[in-house]
């Protein structure tokens, strides 16, 4: 079986039982790392929201407390590796603020290039047919 994605993402020594999982190690941790550092430009770009490029309905401190609540998340400071359940949440959140607010931060588009490309790899792994096909 392949090692458990939150194994895989770890920071720390990486036990994989097939070579293909070990030589894309570098490769997702890049991404996330990547990922964490255009979720902190958002975070950062969103620090003053200027509330008229918000929809009537959205209070730009929700949006504000969804990022950093985000930002606190992805990285599992207990466990010492990356929280890949929160990218599926990060996707959707990007993807949900590109489609209604998509001027209210720049650094969006970046954060969903990120996202997608991640979303892409791991997702689609996540329910295989058997034990070995999955993440």
């Amino acid at each position: 079986s392949t090692a458990p994605v939150s194994r895989m993402l770890s920071s720390s020594r990486f036990d994989a039982e097939e070579e293909d999982s070990a030589a894309s190690l570098p490769v997702m941790l890049d991404c996330f790392k990547e990922l964490q550092d255009c979720v902190r430009n958002v975070c950062t770009e969103l620090e003053t929201i200027d509330p008229s490029l918000c929809s009537e309905v959205t209070k730009p401190v929700l949006v504000q407390k969804r990022w950093a609540k985000l930002k606190g998340e992805l990285w599992d400071k207990k466990h010492n590796n990356w929280d890949v359940s929160k990218l599926p949440e990060i996707y959707d959140a990007v993807k949900f603020d590109l489609t209604h607010h998509p001027r209210l931060a720049a650094s969006f588009v970046p954060l969903y290039q990120v996202a997608n490309r991640i979303n892409n790899v791991i997702i689609p792994n996540e329910y295989g047919w058997d034990q070995r096909s999955r993440v």
